[in-house]
């Protein structure tokens, strides 16, 4: 637990140091709160979801996304942005299996399990203006690296008919990982009034979010996709 502690530390300087040496001289920034879903295909999960025998496997391929993001202008074109988001998706496998005899009655069992992934994305990032960071419409595109704080929750839900009786029960587990990746994304900022912009962004993303801690005997959790994104914002 220790050491885990020490990777997340190292992971939130080393995406804070770029821009604490930049906000010393205060210069302006956009700032923004954004909302939206992407697409998150988890194949990994569902490769090891199928070596159940008959087995029923449903994940959400759709996961939720929110972040705040912060960018700070160092020129007309150029500004260096960091976000820290929230990203959840579940997945779940059911399946029947045999438990064992007891004299001549058959004890089987149905076993649901459902996995939930959650992540806090931390990402620093290099934006272009093409067309300048001032008037009413400032598009923008760029690309940058990301470290994850990931969560993983397990339930095992199992179901056993034992003769004629019915028997339900409920264990819970879960751990946390740490990992890396990196993104790259096109948007625009639409000013409705003075400082008061929406900002709409499509971003791809490659990211391994157990890579660093991981398990080799544990599956990996990739949450690589692509995700659309609107909020508001403020330029100070």
């Amino acid at each position: 637990m220790n050491s885990l502690c020490k990777w997340r530390q190292a992971f939130i300087l080393s995406l804070f140091l770029p821009l604490a040496s930049l906000a010393g001289d205060n210069p302006p920034a956009f700032v923004s709160f954004n909302g939206g879903a992407g697409i998150m295909p988890m194949s990994d999960w569902d490769s090891k979801a199928k070596a159940y025998p008959n087995s029923y496997y449903s994940q959400n391929d759709y996961a939720g996304y929110m972040d705040l993001r912060l960018s700070l202008i160092s020129g007309p074109h150029h500004s260096f942005r960091f976000a820290i988001g929230h990203i959840k998706t579940s997945s779940t496998v059911t399946y029947a299996r045999h438990v064992a005899h007891d004299f001549d009655v058959q004890v089987t069992a149905v076993k649901t399990i459902l996995w939930q992934f959650s992540a806090i994305p931390m990402e620093f990032s290099y934006e272009y203006h093409p067309l300048g960071n001032e008037g009413g419409v400032v598009s923008f595109f760029g690309g940058g690296v990301s470290g994850y704080l990931t969560k993983i929750d397990r339930r095992d839900y199992d179901l056993y008919n034992y003769s004629r009786d019915t028997y339900f029960s409920i264990k819970a587990s879960g751990y946390d990982e740490i990992g890396y990746g990196f993104q790259v994304f096109v948007g625009v900022r639409a000013f409705v009034c003075s400082g008061l912009f929406i900002e709409t962004q499509l971003r791809g993303r490659y990211a391994d979010g157990t890579v660093l801690t991981h398990d080799h005997s544990d599956i990996k959790v990739k949450f690589t996709g692509l995700d659309l994104t609107t909020g508001l914002g403020w330029k100070l």
